[in-house]
């Protein structure tokens, strides 16, 4: 697993697991050109499965709280990540606070609105340019 932090070492890997191709567009530009590999997964399946193949090796993972219904529904795939030992950032992403609560209390350790994670993804590139150089 990847040992990487915030401070000082440069994330390069992140596993997206959002059901809307548009909302997965928009993350990917906000990457666009970063050195940063974002790995995409459209439902609760996908996102297990890639998680195993990659053996756990994100520097963190965005999960979206309603995959596959109107309610909130990815509390057990965050269970599982935690439970793999995964010691990155697990951020919940939701247009709904309250959902992003809910996968907080599951075991997220982040959690953003849509509208806010352009802007944190963002933040994040410059902050790997930063430190890649």
């Amino acid at each position: 697993m990847n040992k990487t932090g915030l401070i000082g070492t440069p994330y390069q890997r992140i596993l997206v697991i959002e059901d809307e191709f548009t909302n997965q567009y928009l993350f990917e530009l906000n990457l666009k050109d970063s050195g940063i590999e974002d790995i995409k997964a459209f439902n609760l399946r996908e996102g297990k499965e890639l998680f195993d193949k990659f053996d756990g090796d994100f520097d963190f993972v965005l999960v979206d709280a309603c995959l596959e219904s109107k309610q909130p529904d990815s509390m057990e795939l965050i269970a599982y990540i935690k439970d793999s030992g995964f010691a990155g950032e697990i951020v919940a992403i939701s247009s709904n606070d309250d959902r992003n609560d809910l996968l907080i209390a599951a075991g997220a350790t982040l959690k953003f609105l849509k509208t806010e994670t352009g802007k944190m993804l963002k933040n994040y590139r410059c902050y790997h340019k930063i430190i890649k150089g």
